[in-house]
């Protein structure tokens, strides 16, 4: 959505929609008429895990009346949410090639207080979608899932191992745009 130079941080909108299983919350039984329970956030009182963005500068949930955030759970346990986001994030940008340079942003996901043996994220490629004619002045972009580890990568900290995973935003200039903006007026 926005790219700071000067604050070397992007802002993006983005849904994160994270999924587990609780076998708390199974329903399975022979008076079961509910396919799934959809939940209001008020509704939601049970653990779900406390995913943060590491390098977040800001984040924000837009309201109209109510952040746009719900809750699914399956008979079988399984819990899906999803919650719209702005996320802010620092980005160390290098500007040595500059007209021709190249951003790599990662933005990183942990969860922040418990350790990969009570807690993993798991992040494929195919998990990351774009919104189709998404554009960012000045700039084309890429996105890729860190592929170390297969999308995920641990933080080992002296207190414990933490799961992580990473969405990378490669913004490259664009050159048509940046040259009738900067050169050809002067």
């Amino acid at each position: 959505q926005h790219i700071d130079q000067n604050d070397q941080s992007v802002e993006i909108e983005m849904f994160i929609r994270m999924q587990w299983n609780d076998s708390r919350l199974e329903y399975l039984n022979e008076n079961t008429t509910e396919e799934n329970i959809y939940l209001e956030k008020e509704e939601f009182v049970y653990w779900k895990p406390d995913l943060y963005a590491v390098n977040a500068k800001k984040t924000v949930s837009p309201e109209i009346q109510a952040p746009p955030e719900f809750f699914k759970i399956w008979p079988n346990g399984r819990v899906l949410t999803s919650k719209k986001v702005n996320i802010r994030f620092g980005c160390k940008m290098e500007f040595r090639n500059y007209p021709f340079d190249t951003q790599i942003c990662p933005l990183v996901f942990e969860s922040y207080g418990h350790t990969s043996d009570k807690m993993n994220f798991y992040l494929g490629q195919d998990d990351v979608t774009v919104v189709t004619g998404l554009h960012l002045p000045d700039y084309n972009y890429k996105i890729k899932v860190e592929e170390e580890k297969v999308g995920y990568s641990n933080l080992n900290l002296s207190w414990g191992i933490f799961s992580n995973s990473k969405i990378v935003f490669i913004l490259e200039r664009e050159l048509s745009s940046h040259m009738t903006k900067i050169f050809i007026p002067t």
